[in-house]
């Protein structure tokens, strides 16, 4: 149903005190109200919420309880070119349904020298990526669970070079392998 107003797409951000209180000005209107918690502390993790809101005037006052995340395992490896070598500084990245809203869990970490990557999750159900695993496509997906346990995930990738596979890198416009003339590493 048409109701022959415009409407503007209105965008404003504020960050809460150390006590949790937040302020936020709005002209008159409907939002939605995306609450997000962006703190890297290791220990504590909660689930986004969103919430329609109606403002008659410019100050809008909501409580809203974010829901702690509990971190109750992991997955951990090695990442390996195909001769057995660690590869450093290999992206690794993760995503997940954790039963918190309508909202993905991600995180990522890079290998260190040794290859060995590890991330901590809550419980929930995932699938592991890195750029390459020698596949026709060049990517790889593997779908894990974490159910109170620590996973073990070692991958064999083609050579790496600052993220690009080495002899060759995929092309998805080309349909396939290009050939790469850096040095590898």
């Amino acid at each position: 149903q048409s109701n022959n107003q415009d409407s503007i797409w209105y965008t404003n951000y504020t960050y809460s005190t150390n006590d949790g209180n937040y302020k936020m000005y709005l002209p008159p209107g409907e939002y939605t109200i995306d609450i997000e918690y962006w703190d890297y502390d290791e220990d504590k993790k909660y689930c986004n919420k969103s919430f329609i809101k109606s403002i008659v005037n410019s100050v809008i006052e909501e409580n809203v309880v974010l829901e702690k995340i509990e971190i109750t395992g992991s997955v951990s490896g090695t990442i390996t070119n195909e001769d057995g070598t660690p590869i450093s500084e290999y992206y690794v990245f993760v995503r997940g349904d954790v039963d918190c809203g309508d909202e993905d869990w991600w995180e990522y970490d890079y290998t260190d020298e040794e290859g060995y990557y590890d991330m901590e999750l809550p419980d929930g159900n995932y699938i592991i990526s890195t750029g390459d695993d020698c596949s026709d496509d060049g990517a790889l997906n593997e779908e894990f669970v974490i159910d109170q346990n620590d996973i073990q995930m070692n991958f064999e990738v083609c050579g790496f070079n600052y993220g690009y596979p080495c002899g060759c890198w995929y092309d998805n416009e080309f349909g396939g392998c290009q050939e790469d003339d850096e040095e590898c590493i």
